[in-house]
């Protein structure tokens, strides 16, 4: 019997062996990982895996990492939802609320992702391209001891394009290969203006962008901008041709981070850093009424995206829990030892699943910016906000009627209309389920989630406190942001 009993002890280790090796995960290195952080601007997540996708060295590279399939942004547009990944907590906390003249990180009275970790003795590094990020004066730079502007002031957009970004972002590893490092890299691919080189546009079935319509009509800027956010008289194959000019910017982008990554490898520095892959925000492309372009509604195509984590002492597989933006910061400070105060909003990304309401907002009304037809109401107040529970997304849309319909509990100084859907038997959010009688309990739970965390943001907002200069100005009426 001892023997049978050893004999038994021994196949129990290997079949528990086996068992951990089909995990898939990587043994975790002698010191705290290095972080990568890979955001590429205005990417969908249904172009990212799935029988939609067009990243294939993504997808490749994500079969050996965590995969987080119901990802969410805070907010439709950069600078809050690079807010969130680099404070952990809601973009209206840190006071960036939208892409406003004096808006940054300036009023946040935390520490940032990168002040965290150059504390903790990691070399800081950023390699961004977007035009509010590149900005001086927004306190985006806080913490870096190293920050590339790859976007230069009065450059076409098509300057700061993906190879250019990946060419620096090279140069950064080069030049940290003996350290820990904290190196954040911002593509702005694939952003509008849709201008793939013609390589990926042919790929993705797309023409020369000069010659589309949708693209002439951003380039004029002014009231052309608005006529092309509602789609208003374009035919089916102009709208067709934009879409796969995006799809191009896409595969292009793909590419490139695709050889970042490949870099990083060759570096034999994969092994010991904790690379992360998002999004900051999505693209409508003629989905509920918004043509190529984000920033005002909450819908899917805007809010959801993509979001890979890869590195040490990781399993890879698909994780299906509602996340957020704000959950990376505190993950990667607890990845790295970065030594963070507690995140107020995020949670640990790897940490067992608990039932939770996310949130977003979107932007205000401009007073310079293009129209859109369903921002009706100036002020914050007038922003679109939402939350997702257990499967349900509510939206919320401000109208300056008061004859506006639903049943919040608390009284708000404006009325809205209520939008109501079920995330997961209706993705493309067709289908208004706000009037259905089954689901009143959990939309009435969801109003009073979304009235306390708006009152709750509405106490924390610090005040801006900056104002760009002229040559910003310039810079961002050229991209439609102002006029």
């Amino acid at each position: 019997r001892p023997a049978s009993l050893a004999g038994s002890v021994l196949l129990g280790l290997a079949a528990l062996g086996l068992g951990l090796a089909g995990c898939r995960s990587q043994p975790p290195p002698a010191r705290p990982p290095s972080i990568l952080l890979v955001v590429v601007d205005t990417l969908r997540a249904d172009r990212v895996g799935g029988p939609g996708s067009r990243t294939p060295r993504i997808d490749r590279w994500s079969d050996d990492a965590a995969v987080f399939s119901a990802a969410r942004t805070p907010a439709p547009f950069t600078m809050p939802a690079v807010a969130a990944l680099m404070t952990g907590a809601w973009p209206d906390r840190s006071g960036v609320t939208g892409h406003e003249p004096g808006m940054g990180l300036q009023g946040w009275s935390g520490a940032t992702l990168a002040e965290s970790a150059r504390t903790a003795g990691l070399a800081t590094s950023a390699v961004v391209a977007n035009p509010w990020l590149a900005r001086t004066g927004t306190a985006f730079d806080r913490g870096f001891d190293a920050y590339v502007r790859a976007y230069r002031r009065g450059a076409p957009a098509e300057a700061s394009d993906a190879a250019a970004v990946t060419d620096a972002a090279v140069r950064e590893l080069d030049r940290l290969r003996e350290r820990r490092f904290l190196l954040w890299v911002h593509y702005f691919d694939p952003h509008m203006p849709y201008a793939p080189p013609a390589r990926w546009a042919r790929a993705a079935g797309a023409g020369d962008a000069a010659r589309s319509r949708v693209m002439q009509d951003y380039a004029e800027g002014r009231g052309a901008l608005a006529r092309l956010y509602r789609g208003s008289d374009y035919g089916r194959e102009e709208v067709e041709e934009a879409r796969c000019l995006y799809d191009g910017e896409v595969r292009y982008v793909d590419d490139q981070v695709g050889r970042l990554l490949d870099h990083l490898q060759q570096l034999g520095r994969d092994r010991d850093t904790v690379v992360v892959f998002v999004s900051d925000h999505g693209e409508a492309l003629g989905e509920h009424g918004l043509f190529f372009g984000h920033d005002f509604t909450l819908y899917d195509e805007l809010t959801r995206v993509p979001l890979r984590l890869r590195g040490p002492g990781i399993a890879s597989g698909v994780r299906e829990h509602d996340v957020s933006l704000v959950d990376v910061a505190p993950t990667l400070c607890r990845l790295a030892v970065l030594g963070c105060a507690a995140s107020p909003d995020g949670v640990d990304l790897l940490a067992p699943p608990r039932p939770r309401t996310l949130f977003a907002a979107g932007t205000t009304r401009r007073a310079r910016g293009p129209a859109f037809d369903r921002l009706l109401v100036d002020g914050v107040e007038g922003r679109w906000t939402a939350a997702w529970s257990k499967g349900l997304a509510l939206l919320r849309v401000p109208v300056p009627s008061r004859e506006a319909g639903g049943s919040a509990p608390t009284a708000t100084p404006v009325p809205a209309l209520l939008e109501l859907y079920d995330t997961h038997e209706d993705p493309a959010q067709q289908h208004d389920l706000v009037g259905e009688a089954r689901l009143r309990d959990a939309r009435r739970a969801m109003e009073e989630d979304l009235a306390a965390w708006t009152r709750a943001m509405d106490a924390a907002r610090p005040a801006a406190v900056t104002h760009p200069r002229r040559g910003d100005e310039r810079h961002l009426r050229a991209l439609g942001y102002l006029q």
